[in-house]
């Protein structure tokens, strides 16, 4: 799982798309993203962080069980 500093790295304001659950999604095209909400790798007890490609917001945490419009963003090491 990529980090929060990760996924802000990801996010542009100039490109935009509309994503599958109808928010703009603010990130290159050649990344096709179903909902703006991704979850990040950083864990609080029971709460996950992730980074909302529509707004751009960082450090926002939601419990793990809430899923309705989260995704998951697989990354690779470079290495």
């Amino acid at each position: 799982m990529p980090t929060q500093d990760e996924l802000a790295g990801l996010y542009d304001v100039a490109k935009t798309y509309k994503s599958d659950c109808g928010y703009n999604v603010h990130l290159t095209e050649l990344i096709h993203l179903t909902c703006t909400w991704i979850w990040a790798s950083e864990t609080r007890g029971s709460g996950a962080s992730y980074f909302n490609f529509n707004l751009g917001h960082r450090r926002n945490w939601r419990y793990q069980s809430h899923d309705t419009f989260f995704r998951a963003l697989p990354v690779r090491s470079g290495k």
